[in-house]
């Protein structure tokens, strides 16, 4: 543990839960990045870098047994369809070693001073969610997930293993997949508590399975002896039910359009707990018949249904429009592959911490139907984002 804090070479890791303890990457051996029109870099090196995105992607296959771990992170405009010059869609991090740690030295955990720079004020959130409801009784699209952005200034300096422990002192409050990577050359974490799976490939009675679990539907959760009223309120919610249905079958369409076969919803309405709050999800698995490339997967599956919407496409092109801005790291996707961890999350409960500063850039949202009020929307945006800060 000391080796990985104090260690004098690049101090670029990616640290993700597992089990009862972390996994952490460490001793890059190359990390490059993709923008927007641009071409890509080598960040390690300072060199242009040749391969496009779609040909890295190409030649990258998803599948268990990796010896070395490697870590993509895809930012949500990847997937969008709008284009604009320059703008960050991927980094690629291969690492040499991986480390198992039982603990991190909690003793350690700083106490941060956040600043509030930007929080979206009822009034615009407002404006957001009415232009929303019109494209909705326009028949435009059945759902909208409107996003806001919050950024936060630390009044202290965090070192680069802070963002753990600030996050993970308590195993119960560890996204399922949540991941910190901090890159030395960008200056730069990307934080993440996700409890939410865009894929995940497993191998069960010598086939290969590949399942999604998308989130949908929110109440806040006092203590766990309100578990059993909070999941009563939220499994009786028609417009909770609507919105999981709607995105299950999303899901349930993209995995069988990329498998070729068919696609089973093997739970519906499960519960899943974070800090202050009670979600549900579905479960989505397909058969798969052959090894897909990393790219296949993403073109079918990025960005994620619950984070955008039905259709998919037209709501991609609304999320811009009403939105004006990049959600960046935040609604994008880390890939983890590493000998039997073959896995993407959902970036939600996630933002981007530049070191020079302190500024911490945030997102929260949730997802609007016909039947969503106000009200209910901007309290709980609210609340996923007291939660981050929580964990």
């Amino acid at each position: 543990m000391e080796d990985l804090l104090h260690r004098k070479e690049d101090r670029t890791y990616t640290l993700i839960p597992y089990g009862k303890g972390f996994y952490c990457f460490d001793k890059p051996s190359s990390i490059h990045q993709w923008f927007e029109r641009d071409g890509s870099s080598d960040c390690l090196k300072g060199e242009p870098e040749t391969a496009t995105l779609n040909q890295a992607l190409s030649q990258s296959q998803v599948h268990l047994n990796s010896i070395r771990p490697v870590v993509w992170i895809f930012f949500y405009e990847m997937g969008n369809g709008h284009k604009e010059v320059g703008r960050p869609l991927a980094i690629r991090l291969q690492y040499e070693r991986a480390t198992y740690l039982q603990t991190l030295n909690f003793a350690k955990r700083p106490k941060v001073k956040w600043t509030c720079e930007k929080f979206p004020s009822k009034v615009d959130y407002e404006k957001a969610f009415k232009k929303v409801q019109e494209h909705l009784s326009a028949g435009d699209c059945y759902q909208i997930n409107l996003t806001a952005e919050f950024s936060y200034r630390g009044q202290e300096v965090l070192d680069p293993w802070d963002w753990p422990r600030l996050l993970w002192e308590q195993k119960g409050k560890r996204g399922a997949y949540g991941n910190i990577t901090y890159i030395q050359a960008l200056e730069r974490s990307f934080v993440s508590n996700s409890p939410e799976c865009l894929f995940q490939l497993e191998k069960a009675d010598g086939s290969y399975w590949l399942s999604s679990m998308p989130i949908k539907g929110t109440v806040r959760l006092k203590n766990h002896a309100h578990f059993k009223e909070a999941w009563n309120e939220l499994i009786h919610c028609s417009k909770n039910e609507a919105e999981l249905l709607m995105i299950t079958d999303l899901l349930r369409n993209d995995l069988t359009h990329l498998s070729g076969s068919w696609a089973q919803v093997r739970r519906l309405k499960a519960p899943l707990i974070v800090p202050d709050i009670l979600h549900q999800y579905s479960l989505i698995t397909t058969p798969l018949k052959r090894e897909h490339s990393l790219g296949e997967v993403m073109a079918s599956l990025f960005p994620g249904g619950s984070i955008t919407g039905a259709p998919k496409k037209r709501v991609c092109e609304l999320i811009r429009e009403i939105e004006k801005r990049n959600r960046g790291f935040y609604c994008g996707s880390t890939y983890i592959q590493f000998r039997h961890i073959a896995a993407a999350s959902i970036n939600i409960r996630s933002g981007e911490f530049q070191h020079k500063n302190s500024f911490f850039k945030y997102g929260a949202g949730g997802g609007i139907t016909l039947q969503s009020s106000l009200e209910d929307e901007y309290a709980e945006m609210i609340l996923k984002t007291e939660s981050f800060f929580k964990g």
